[in-house]
């Protein structure tokens, strides 16, 4: 429920998630941070289907 939530929370809400961060900061303090897309690439294999 806690991960629904708050997949829930970013897709509702992604304007003022992402508006309240500076991505350039967070780039420079983690410099291989990925895009959802980027991230989903690489280990959406990871992730059961039915």
């Amino acid at each position: 429920d806690e991960a629904g939530n708050m997949l829930q929370y970013y897709t509702e809400f992604e304007d003022y998630f992402t508006g309240v961060r500076d991505l350039d900061v967070v780039r420079e303090l983690n410099p291989r941070l990925k895009t959802f897309d980027q991230w989903l690439a690489a280990n959406g294999h990871t992730i059961p289907t039915a």
